[in-house]
C-alpha cells in the first residue's frame, strides 16, 4: 500500500486527505500530521470570536469537490442557522462564524476516516513534523514526539503561525495604545476617548 504523509492538517491538509480518500484508484495509507486535536481548523478556522466570520458565502467553501452545497446544507440541517440568525444576509446566503467551517471540515474528515470510499487508511498523527529527508527512495519525517514516519509521497500543507505584532509594536498582548487596531468594538467597549483618538485593546491571538 502506497504511504502518503501529509504535513499539516488545517483546511488544506484535511481537504487534500479527503480528496485522496475519495479519488484514489487503489487504497492508500494516508497519515496526516497535525498537532491540534481537530482537523480542518488551522490558524484560519480556530478563531472563537463571534465576529470572525467567513469572507464569502458558505456555498463558496467546500471540502468535497462534487458537493459545493455541502457546507451550506450542513449549516441548515444542523440548526446552526437558527442559533445564529446573523449569518443570513439579505439574499439568503450564509456567512457563518469561522469556527463553524472548522467543525464541518473536521467532521467530514472523521467520516472519511471511518469509511473511506477507496478503502484507504486515513489516520491522525497527533504531533509536529521537525525534519523531512529523502532517504533510500522514500521520505523520512521526524516527529516532535521522537517517532519517524516513512512514506512514498510527502505533501507539505502547513501555513503560518498565529500573527503577532512585530517590532516596534511588539508588546504584551493586553497593552492598549493609540491607533494600533486589532479587534473589538471601540464604541461599545468605551475605548473611544474623543474624535480622532481611538484606543483599542490588542487581541492578537485570533487575528
Amino acid at each position: 500500500m502506497t504511504a502518503v504523509i501529509v504535513i499539516g492538517g488545517g483546511f488544506t491538509g484535511a481537504a487534500l486527505a479527503i480528496a485522496l480518500c475519495r479519488r484514489a484508484p487503489v487504497p492508500l495509507d494516508i497519515a496526516v500530521i497535525e498537532p491540534r486535536v481537530e482537523f480542518g481548523r488551522g490558524v484560519a478556522f480556530s478563531a472563537t470570536d463571534h465576529d470572525h466570520r467567513i469572507n464569502a458565502p458558505a456555498t463558496s467553501h467546500f471540502v468535497v469537490g462534487d458537493d459545493a452545497e455541502g457546507f451550506d446544507r450542513w449549516l441548515r440541517q444542523t440548526g446552526r442557522v437558527e442559533r445564529d440568525p446573523e449569518m443570513t444576509v439579505a439574499d439568503g446566503s450564509l456567512f457563518p462564524r469561522r469556527t463553524e467551517l472548522g467543525t464541518y471540515v473536521h467532521l467530514t474528515f472523521e467520516q472519511h476516516a471511518a469509511r473511506s470510499p477507496s478503502g484507504s487508511l486515513l489516520r491522525h498523527i497527533h504531533s509536529r513534523a521537525t525534519t523531512l529527508a529523502w532517504k533510500g527512495e522514500q521520505f523520512h519525517v521526524s516527529l516532535e514526539n521522537g517517532e519517524t514516519l516513512i512514506g512514498d509521497l510527502a505533501i507539505i500543507t502547513t501555513s503560518n503561525e498565529k500573527p503577532r505584532p512585530q517590532a516596534p509594536f511588539a508588546m504584551p498582548l493586553t497593552t492598549t495604545i493609540p491607533i494600533l487596531v486589532s479587534s473589538g468594538d471601540p464604541v461599545a467597549g468605551g475605548l473611544v476617548t474623543k474624535p480622532g483618538q481611538t484606543r483599542w485593546k490588542c487581541h492578537w491571538s485570533e487575528c
